[in-house]
């Protein structure tokens, strides 16, 4: 195991900063920030999304159904916000700031909720969602607007690898985590798994304040 981790590790770190722009490991400001913001919130929101429907009926005796009605929840407030910024005239920068920081409060709330009853997840994903809603649009808008018409599409599929290397990689190490601690212990390791998802969005809110660029 140990060595196809090593391996996997240096494939990534070998190619990743081949198909991202450049700067966009060390945070540069303007288009590879906004990379990096992208791939960090879908870590963040979609490592919590997969664990609540755990939670809820491991820990909570929730039904299948009852958890899809808690994961929907979310879904409305994403498409809610969604609607919002998008007849808004603010900066896209300051909608993707917002969203930022939204999903870091909205995976705080849903980790503390789900410790002491699944219903209370219900709003608390209300707030993960809006912040998804105001934040990945806005990132589409700014990529564009950042890229010249002949990088646009490799810059887009710059985009779309970091979402979904960031959802895939936090997952991955979540689920290690989370399996770890056992059936026994399945509370804490997903506390666990909720603390290092709201870290993860909290880093991509601090990286959200550098997508502007200066003149």
């Amino acid at each position: 195991m140990l060595p196809a981790v090593l391996a996997g590790l240096a494939g990534l770190a070998f190619g990743l900063p081949r198909l991202v722009p450049a700067g966009t490991l060390r945070l540069r400001r303007g288009l590879p920030s906004v990379i990096l913001v992208r791939g960090l919130l879908s870590g963040a929101f979609f490592g919590t999304d997969v664990f609540i429907p755990l939670a809820l009926t491991r820990l909570h005796d929730f039904s299948a159904t009852q958890a899809g009605i808690v994961l929907t929840v979310g879904a409305l407030g994403w498409s809610a916000a969604s609607q919002i910024q998008g007849r808004s005239e603010r900066p896209r920068e300051f909608y993707a700031l917002l969203g930022a920081v939204l999903v870091t409060a909205g995976i705080v709330l849903a980790t503390v909720a789900l410790q002491f009853s699944g219903w209370l997840a219900a709003p608390a994903w209300i707030v993960g969602g809006a912040g998804m809603g105001f934040s990945i649009g806005s990132l589409s808008v700014l990529l564009l607007d950042l890229s010249a018409e002949d990088e646009q599409g490799v810059n887009s599929s710059a985009l779309q690898i970091s979402d979904t290397l960031g959802s895939s990689l936090v997952v991955g190490v979540a689920g290690a985590l989370v399996t770890g601690f056992g059936a026994a212990r399945l509370d804490a390791g997903l506390a666990v798994a909720g603390a290092l998802f709201a870290a993860i969005a909290a880093f991509g809110a601090i990286a959200a304040l550098r997508l502007e660029v200066r003149t």
